[in-house]
């Protein structure tokens, strides 16, 4: 109930508008005992977002690469766009909070992000059986980086497309000739 109630504040406001009291009054709790199910409010947050790249992950994996990587790798990036398009506040969640007693993410968080990159991994393998191990997760994490950047750019407003900027179609061809022109050099020798 409190993972439920904090993506829907999320959804609505964002992580500004996200606190621990009004998550407790929301499903008709306290905030202590809201914290005896979670450690604070950044570990509250932290689950929250798992549940996101969970969300994130069953849309992406509905998506058929390794019949045809090349669209299939195309597809990833416009529902990656779409995604972060239709639940904004949620998905820069996912980048904007940093737990302040962390350096680094847990084991079990990071499990979540690695799951949602072997995604384009797996149609960049198959796009190339012989590459090493190694050289596709580099490249399918640096392929993802431009599709990430393309979508925060967009998000703030700052990919200077005059009129059509933040148009989804336009946007959509703006990550389709990324990742058409980054498979170009992924294939070329």
């Amino acid at each position: 109930m409190a993972l439920q109630a904090t993506e829907k504040l999320l959804e609505k406001s964002g992580l500004a508008g996200l606190t621990a009291r009004k998550v407790a009054s929301a499903i008709g709790y306290t905030v202590g005992t809201l914290y005896l199910v979670f450690r604070n409010q950044d570990d509250l947050i932290q689950q929250a977002n798992a549940r996101t790249l969970d969300t994130l992950y069953r849309r992406l994996t509905a998506l058929d690469t390794r019949a045809d990587p090349h669209n299939g790798l195309r597809a990833l990036a416009r529902e990656y766009l779409r995604f972060a398009l239709a639940h904004t506040h949620r998905w820069n969640a996912i980048f904007d909070h940093t737990p302040s007693n962390q350096k680094l993410a847990p084991a079990w968080y990071n499990k979540r992000v690695d799951r949602l990159f072997a995604v384009p991994e797996s149609a960049l393998q198959a796009l190339d059986p012989a590459r090493k191990p190694r050289a596709v997760t580099l490249a399918a994490r640096a392929l993802w980086a431009g599709v990430h950047g393309v979508v925060v750019l967009s998000l703030k407003d700052k990919l200077a497309l005059g009129e059509q900027t933040g148009q989804p179609a336009v946007l959509e061809e703006l990550v389709d000739s990324l990742v058409t022109n980054y498979l170009v050099g992924y294939q070329s020798p």
